[in-house]
């Protein structure tokens, strides 16, 4: 009997290691998405000489992240879908990674990054559709979303006013604004029972508004680092709010 209950005992903390390790690969295929975007971001702030948030230290991180997060990705990829995507991703990732350390074509690395983006996305959609499947909740989080999106405007306008000038650079900066705001919206009506958490999302739409005047400024004014330097602070001060939930 006593043996049984050792070997149910053994089971049970294999089981919720496994489901640990599960969620926490599911919440890396989310930070994929993120990393992508910061990593672009900083490259575009560096090149605007902002030194606020620090873009060369975060380029640095966000690439050593990126490239940690990819290797477990691949080796605990659950399906082959899944693992297809990773190697597509992986491949780049090679490629890709050198335009980042150089004075590179603004137009070509923003058309780069969305192709970039996009297979990240759709990894982390078949990770999050296989958690679904073993019967666990979804990771895909209004907060992450909120981060992802105020990391893609702060890009997407950096870019722009690099010279990044395609039709796709202004359709997305509105959806992305857009998306911020109905996420935030949503993430207030679903806390309003809980003062503490209902408090930081208040936070997060003051960091919010003074994100959207920051760029305001830096859009009608040009391209003085002073300027985007509330840009820098102000995204990365949502991302702090988001990540505090």
């Amino acid at each position: 009997m006593k043996q049984w209950k050792y070997c149910l005992l053994c089971l049970l903390a294999l089981t919720a290691r496994w489901a640990m390790a599960s969620d926490s690969t599911t919440q890396q295929a989310g930070q994929q998405v993120f990393l992508a975007e910061r990593l672009v971001k900083a490259y575009a702030l560096q090149r605007l000489n902002v030194t606020a948030s620090r873009p060369a230290e975060q380029l640095r991180t966000s690439s050593e992240q990126f490239a940690r997060n990819l290797q477990t990705l691949q080796q605990q990829a659950p399906t082959a879908a899944i693992r297809e995507q990773y190697q597509l991703l992986a491949q780049l990732w090679t490629d890709y990674k050198p335009q980042l350390n150089a004075q590179a074509d603004v137009r070509k690395l923003a058309a780069l990054n969305e192709e970039w983006i996009y297979v990240a996305q759709q990894a982390n959609q078949l990770w999050e559709k296989w958690d679904v499947s073993q019967g666990r909740k979804a990771e895909r989080q209004l907060q992450q979303q909120i981060s992802i999106q105020s990391q893609r405007l702060a890009k997407l306008y950096a870019l722009q006013q690099l010279g990044a000038n395609q039709p796709f650079v202004a359709s997305d900066l509105v959806t992305a604004h857009r998306l911020v705001t109905a996420n935030l919206r949503q993430l207030r009506q679903q806390s309003a029972q809980q003062p503490d958490r209902l408090s930081r999302i208040q936070l997060a739409e003051t960091q919010w508004a003074f994100f959207e005047q920051a760029l305001e400024r830096a859009m009608k004014q040009g391209s003085s680092p002073e300027l985007w330097r509330d840009v820098a602070t102000t995204s990365e001060r949502i991302v702090e709010v988001m990540d505090s939930l």
